[in-house]
């Protein structure tokens, strides 16, 4: 069995590509850029990008599983084509893979961001409303809009399941990432 990962070399990515690589699970890896995060590891490095789909066509092919990371994050307001573009366009060449492909099961990153805070001392679960208005703001909006296409492929009769991580903190954050930026910024005072 064959588990392909996107955005592998992020930081949840690279976490779940070490948890999986332990467990003996054969990892094929879709890497766009750099493998810093993969250094070491035994796992097959596939590049491509989400917003190719042909590159998906070929990471996805004979294998079981996918799990879909790959993000790019914008915490401003301000509209950003390359965020639009992984988060929703990307998910929507990810699915169409997995269809073409037989992939037997999508596991979806998406994230707290995708959904409306429903207030003080309210849980937040898949009943909330997803922020894909225009009032949201653009990596919001571009998560949740990702997030719907992935609950109608789901209702069109894909396997898949979503997971909405918040600020994830832990090892192997290379980049490191938005959060791990601000706390490494906090503790530089």
């Amino acid at each position: 069995m064959t588990i392909a990962v996107t955005g592998a070399t992020g930081h949840i990515g690279a976490n779940l590509v070490r948890a999986l690589s332990q467990r003996g699970t054969s990892v094929r890896a879709l890497v766009h850029k750099s493998t810093t995060a993969l250094e070491g590891l035994d796992v097959e490095m596939v590049y491509g990008d989400v917003c190719d789909l042909k590159s998906l066509l070929g990471c996805f092919s004979g294998v079981d599983t996918v799990y879909h990371l790959a993000g790019s994050i914008a915490i401003t307001r301000r509209g950003d084509q390359r965020t639009e573009a992984v988060n929703y366009q990307g998910t929507a060449n990810v699915i169409r893979a997995c269809m073409d492909r037989r992939v037997r099961r999508l596991v979806h990153f998406s994230s707290i961001h995708a959904v409306v805070d429903p207030g003080r001392d309210s849980l937040v679960d898949e009943t909330c409303q997803l922020a894909d208005g225009p009032q949201y703001a653009t990596y919001d909006r571009s998560k949740a809009r990702g997030e719907r296409i992935v609950w109608d492929a789901i209702d069109a009769g894909l396997d898949a399941v979503v997971v909405a991580p918040t600020a994830v903190v832990g090892p192997y954050d290379y980049r490191p990432s938005f959060f791990g930026r601000i706390l490494l910024a906090l503790a530089r005072g």
